[in-house]
């Protein structure tokens, strides 16, 4: 009696379907060695059409870090194909499901369990110096939580629907903007091996977050402060949420950096404190920032290097110098 699978290809099927199959079959049964443990939590083959797979990421972070490998990976597929079928597997293209995050990150609490465990072992040995039960106690509770909310990944997309929950509209329209300027920041930051493409993701995604307590006449009339305090209100927000080094990205981000001098001598509505991207993610994350708007119709649109410079201009040449250095740092055109 025959099985399923041969049935399967005794039935008078279309050549391209009983391919669809077996390409899929093929990219599943050896998807682990394919893509490599890094990847393989966080990626899943979902379909197959004419020479093209499917693969399904969590977000545009995987999805700019695994496209790197594109030809490494149909390469190694290729060689599992009987030589009959070849060639079978031409291109990759991806689709972003936020499902895949959840997954990953319910993986992670479990691995982080016994960490935890061994961390509270530590604090226990740290807090008998104390000598007093009541505050060993709160210690302990104190660290034990903070280090379980660090545990956990980020997913930026909640951190921005739980404070643009009662904005809809603006919402849709941040998170387009935010997902463009993520796009840029890693393709630019996949030109250097030693940037953090992870952080670079996460904090594009939340650079503007605290434009929800701005003054937009069309988008958020209710909004209580200037346009120009999005990044310091940001800031607060982040740290408030426990991302210290994401709440900086946030501040630093206007322009290409606002110096307390500049704040002071042009009686800027902001903290009289230093505001200018510092690390080389910071700078990236900036950058990208430059070559996009927010619009009221939603639609994300690039901007040329010429524009950019012109809209900087009007805050005085140091700004486009600074901006032109990124230029060449970062290998775009001029």
């Amino acid at each position: 009696m025959l099985n399923f699978k041969e049935l399967f290809f005794e039935l008078p099927l279309p050549p391209k379907i009983k391919k669809s199959v077996i390409a899929l079959e093929i990219a599943k049964k050896n998807w682990r060695e394919i893509i490599g443990e890094r990847f393989f939590q966080k990626t899943t083959p979902v379909d197959y059409r004419e020479g093209t797979l499917f693969i399904e990421v969590p977000n545009h972070y995987y999805l700019q870090a695994i496209s790197s490998y594109t030809l490494v990976i149909l390469e190694k597929l290729e060689k599992k194909v009987p030589p009959e079928l070849r060639p079978l597997f031409q291109q990759i293209r991806f689709k972003i499901n936020p499902a895949l995050f959840k997954r990953e990150t319910n993986l992670e609490k479990k691995e982080n369990k016994i960490n935890l465990e061994v961390l509270e072992n530590c604090l226990k040995s740290v807090s008998e110096v104390l000598k007093d039960s009541e505050l060993e106690d709160i210690f302990i509770k104190v660290i034990q939580k903070y280090f379980m909310a660090r545990a956990e990944l980020m997913d930026p997309v909640k951190i921005l629907e739980k404070y643009y929950r009662g904005n809809p509209k603006l919402f849709e329209i941040l998170l387009k903007h935010s997902k463009a300027v993520a796009e840029k920041a890693l393709k630019v930051a996949s030109k250097f091996k030693e940037v953090d493409k992870e952080f670079i993701y996460e904090a594009a995604m939340l650079h503007d977050i605290g434009v929800i307590f701005t003054y937009i006449p069309e988008l958020n009339p209710e909004g209580k402060y200037p346009y120009i305090a999005h990044g310091y209100l940001g800031r607060e927000i982040l740290e408030k949420e426990g991302y210290p080094k994401h709440a900086l990205v946030c501040e630093r981000h206007i322009g290409v950096g606002i110096t307390k001098e500049e704040i002071i001598n042009k009686k800027l509505p902001l903290p009289p404190r230093d505001m200018v991207p510092q690390t080389l993610e910071e700078k990236i994350i900036t950058f990208a920032d430059k070559f996009f708007s927010k619009t009221p119709d939603g639609v994300v649109r690039e901007k040329s290097v010429e524009k950019v410079i012109q809209h900087l201009s009007k805050h005085g040449e140091e700004k486009v110098k600074i901006f032109k250095e990124w230029l060449k740092l970062f290998g775009e055109e001029a």
